[in-house]
């Protein structure tokens, strides 16, 4: 029988590019007797494994299972953000999966005052109107029921089915901070590979800056305003046009002038509860390197973000609205 190292993420704390790297390296891992299965989301990830473990009845998984379980394999690793989504039935669902195969739950932690923006950057990709102070208001109007925020509330339902000894926590920070790689890191310490082969990937899913970031939100606001069905995102094609469309005449004429920014301290109270807390209790699951007794160093962020103001210069708004207009003509071409 395998056993299962399933990381669960979460969202923005590397996972697409640890994801892209098992890939890439697949026959590597199976040589060493790790699957990483190619179903249920291919190269960025099992998200459609999670999304069916969301759902009660689905038998396919059982069957899919059974495989996994009489294929060999020392190990079965499985990879998706949205595992930290699972509910309390969806982590038994996948738990009884298993059939009594060990299991190993790794969870990243990121500090917050980095987290906070790159998760609003990443809403926006997704479709999200909230412009960043609203983001950061909705994250910090109650933080420890803010799943992206207490850490906890997922590892108590990971713990809860798997057992503490089978989580691990890693700090994304201090990773990155100690100059390691984040693939390499994950192969020395899960999955017993001390010289994995470098595989010259790239950051993926990198976050939007300032101006990117207010562009896109603005896009999809234009577009709540059309018909439900519709509607478009319209990330993709402004990042893949974005040299030919006017940015520079909206930064000029009133972006520029109109930059505020917010503090986000990771030693503040409700965030200094928060670490002391989760650390403590989970102090047997982190995995080196750790800052001594903590899930990463606190940091002090004043983070940039455009004022809504913009909007009002001469020209802007139809500016984006011709804007709109060229990328629902390549997205209808497409």
């Amino acid at each position: 029988m395998p056993r299962y190292l399933i990381h669960i993420g979460p969202f923005k704390t590397g996972t697409t590019y640890l994801q892209h790297g098992f890939t890439q390296m697949r026959p590597e891992l199976a040589a060493r007797g790790v699957d990483y299965p190619g179903a249920w989301g291919g190269p960025h990830g099992h998200h459609t494994l999670a999304a069916a473990l969301g759902q009660d009845g689905d038998t396919s998984l059982a069957e899919a299972f059974g495989v996994l379980n009489r294929s060999g394999a020392d190990t079965i690793l499985l990879s998706s953000e949205e595992f930290a989504k699972l509910n309390d039935a969806g982590v038994r669902r996948l738990n009884a999966l298993l059939g009594g195969a060990p299991a190993t739950v790794v969870f990243y932690c990121r500090r917050w005052s980095e987290l906070i923006p790159s998760l609003w950057r990443e809403a926006v990709k997704h479709g999200s109107l909230a412009t960043f102070p609203e983001f950061v208001v909705s994250c910090l109007a109650d933080p420890l029921v803010a799943e992206e925020l207490n850490f906890e509330l997922v590892l108590a339902r990971y713990t809860s089915v798997f057992g503490p000894r089978a989580i691990r926590l890693v700090s994304y920070n201090g990773v990155l901070e100690a100059g390691m790689d984040l693939l390499t890191h994950f192969c020395q310490h899960f999955l017993n590979w001390p010289d994995p082969p470098p595989t010259g990937l790239d950051r993926v899913n990198e976050s939007l800056d300032m101006v990117d970031a207010e562009i896109i939100r603005a896009l999809n606001a234009l577009e709540w305003t059309r018909a439900r069905e519709g509607r478009e995102r319209l990330y993709k094609p402004f990042l893949e046009e974005k040299n030919e469309l006017p940015v520079r005449f909206l930064v000029e004429q009133s972006m520029q002038y109109l930059v505020n920014s917010i503090r986000l301290d990771d030693a503040a109270s409700i965030f200094a509860r928060l670490h002391t807390g989760i650390a403590a209790r989970y102090k047997t699951a982190m995995i080196p390197p750790f800052p001594a007794s903590a899930l990463f160093k606190p940091h002090c962020s004043d983070v940039s973000y455009i004022r809504q103001d913009y909007l009002f210069a001469e020209g802007v708004l139809d500016t984006l609205r011709a804007m709109q207009t060229r990328l629902l003509q390549r997205v209808q071409a497409a």
